[in-house]
């Protein structure tokens, strides 16, 4: 792989699932294009709904019987999608690794830290338990956990929240990955919690070059850690470009809206909210799945889906981009 190639790359992505009662093909992703370098961080931000983990999902190809992709998903140039079962976990094995949101219904109650950290590497064969107990020490202190072979032998209800998070942290890296998943990593913890988490991330992507896909709902978290933001609505993506122009100066109306609905501390006036609600891949029908929730839609939004094109700095899907743009000088 030279180093100006993607380490992951995702062109067209369409995912879809049969509903193995009724047989209906339900669409749930529809031409999702982004791509991860090394040592970047990509945030993919949206509401409920707009595809954000079924996305990783469809990375991970850990997917519900009955679903189908087509397009690529590329990964140090090997392409996923056509990779038979053993290589399948040979890559979620070896090449990336995933931290969840909450990390008490990943970690087996009756196991120790130890256990959980060590017994996945050892049965897939990766090192033996010798190094696998002094690589996870080693690296319970890279995340700032002191005195790790005491942490080694405790349980996960005798650690909070936040060190649980680490642990996962260093479940992920036991394998060396090139690629981490955080799937709303913090979104169970606390501001304070969250913000120690955060460095800890963004210290490991400095230290180890590892590409870290970032799932939120938070813009505002997203633009504090991310060099790209991927905006996503309905199983599309609608804005793509470096966070600090997604952030500064979006481009789509919903981007925008995300921007505005965010809690003002030093303002006392009422909360704005985007009006409706965030509806599904398989609720959209013609046209721009946002546009009943849109103030700058017209007729040919709710006919035509807006292809995404380069609106500026940004990717944008968006008949409107340029005038919407002009508008929104002032939504941040």
């Amino acid at each position: 792989m030279s180093a100006h190639e993607a380490l992951l790359e995702l062109k067209g992505l369409q995912l879809s699932i049969t509903d193995q009662r009724t047989r209906r093909v339900v669409p749930i992703l529809h031409d999702v294009t982004l791509e991860a370098h090394q040592g970047e961080v990509v945030a993919i931000v949206g509401e409920s709904g707009s595809g954000k983990s079924m996305t990783t999902r469809s990375i991970m190809r850990l997917l519900p019987n009955g679903a189908r992709t087509s397009g690529s998903i590329r990964f140090q140039g090997r392409e996923l999608l056509t990779q038979s079962a053993k290589d399948q976990a040979s890559f979620r094995a070896s090449s990336v690794g995933m931290i969840y949101q909450d990390p008490r219904a990943h970690i087996n109650s009756l196991w120790t830290v130890g256990d959980f950290l060590v017994e996945g590497v050892v049965s897939s064969g990766a090192m033996s338990r010798r190094d696998a107990r002094a690589r996870a020490v080693r690296q319970l202190g890279e995340v700032g956990i002191a005195d790790g072979e005491r942490r080694m032998l405790q349980y996960p209800y005798q650690l909070s929240g936040g060190l649980l998070q680490r642990v996962m942290i260093v479940a992920a890296l036991m394998t060396d990955p090139d690629l981490i998943i955080a799937d709303e990593a913090t979104t169970a913890l606390d501001v304070t919690v969250q913000a120690d988490v955060m460095r800890v991330l963004r210290g490991l992507r400095d230290s180890r070059g590892v590409a870290l896909l970032f799932i939120t709902h938070d813009l505002d978290l997203a633009s504090s850690v991310a060099d790209t933001i991927v905006v996503m609505y309905a199983g599309r993506v609608v804005e793509r470009g470096s966070a600090r122009n997604v952030y500064e100066s979006p481009t789509h109306p919903y981007t925008a809206a995300l921007l505005r609905s965010r809690p003002n501390p030093t303002s006392r006036e009422r909360l704005e909210s985007i009006p409706g609600r965030p509806i599904s891949a398989a609720e959209a029908t013609t046209g721009c799945a946002f546009a009943d929730r849109c103030q700058f839609a017209v007729d040919v939004c709710r006919t035509e889906v807006p292809p995404v094109r380069k609106v500026f700095e940004s990717d944008v899907a968006c008949h409107r981009a340029e005038e919407v743009h002009a508008q929104l000088g002032g939504a941040r």
